[in-house]
């Protein structure tokens, strides 16, 4: 048989081939799709077992460190001088001082209108998080309770993780009177013109409005005469093994025209009003 024939008979089955795959591929995307979670808890499971595997193979077999066996000196004769030592410079223990003592964290500077901000690196996560023209709005990660930069290293809690008790994310945008503007919007009326009724951890609640989910709270305060916003919702649905979570979003204005918006979980409803000093805190110290 032809040479020639035999090429093109094998580079069709290779393209009957691949057009096979190709549309059994595309039809598989919808069922991973659906089976997303699944894969990925496969894929997370079968991390760990690798991971576990090496731990365990480094455990059973340490490293052994080889000594080298350095050769004797030569002995010298009585007629060569022998070499001084020189002193050494006194200059180290000033250099572990130095090392030992912490770094100040990089500053980033951002100017939304205005107003100029300088953001520690820490509380940065992502580019689009510092807003732009078009979104002037600043979005910072943090832990709870004091608010600190979001860790960046192993263990951390992921920004997107609505599980993680400690985490917060704080939203700032100069210019704008949040407690005027979105609450008036949302609910047609002024805060101080509803009938509330006594709630929690120091807050009054407003009464169910039909326009808001059944699982949703929404509270209010006023320290130091200034109103303050706290909604509160669940997310997903509760069952025996894995109880309900939600979260609050605590909304602010500043004194000199900043809005503070405050997302934390709602199990830290009852620390509210440290949340929001700490917030306004750093708020006042990030203005340049």
């Amino acid at each position: 048989m032809d040479s020639y024939y035999l090429r093109q008979r094998r580079r069709r089955r290779l393209l009957r081939f691949l057009a096979i795959c190709a549309f059994f591929g595309l039809l598989s995307l919808p069922v991973l799709y659906l089976l997303r979670g699944e894969v990925r808890a496969v894929a997370v499971l079968a991390y760990r077992f690798a991971k576990s595997q090496v731990q365990a193979f480094r455990a059973a077999d340490p490293v052994v460190v080889v000594e080298r066996s350095t050769p004797s000196p030569k002995p010298q004769s009585q007629s060569q001088p022998q070499p001084q030592p020189q002193p050494q410079p006194q200059s180290t223990a000033s250099a572990g001082s130095a090392a030992a003592q912490p770094q100040p964290p990089r500053l980033r500077t951002v100017k939304l209108g205005e107003t100029t901000f300088r953001i520690p690196e820490g509380y940065v996560q992502r580019k689009e998080d510092l807003g732009s023209p078009q979104n002037p709005e600043l979005v910072l990660s943090a832990l709870l309770p004091d608010l600190r930069p979001r860790a960046t290293g192993r263990g951390a809690c992921a920004p997107k993780e609505a599980r993680c008790p400690d985490f917060a994310v704080l939203k700032l945008r100069p210019g704008r009177a949040l407690i005027e503007s979105e609450f008036t919007k949302r609910y047609k009326a002024a805060p101080g013109s509803f009938a509330l009724i006594p709630g929690i951890h120091g807050l009054q609640q407003i009464p169910p409005h039909r326009s808001r989910p059944a699982n949703e709270r929404q509270f209010l305060a006023q320290p130091a005469g200034r109103w303050t916003w706290i909604s509160c919702r669940e997310l997903g649905r509760p069952s025996a093994k894995q109880p309900a979570f939600g979260v609050c979003h605590l909304d602010f204005d500043t004194p000199d025209g900043l809005s503070v918006k405050v997302r934390f979980p709602r199990d830290r409803l009852s620390d509210w009003s440290a949340i929001q000093a700490k917030a306004a805190e750093l708020a006042a110290g990030f203005r340049g």
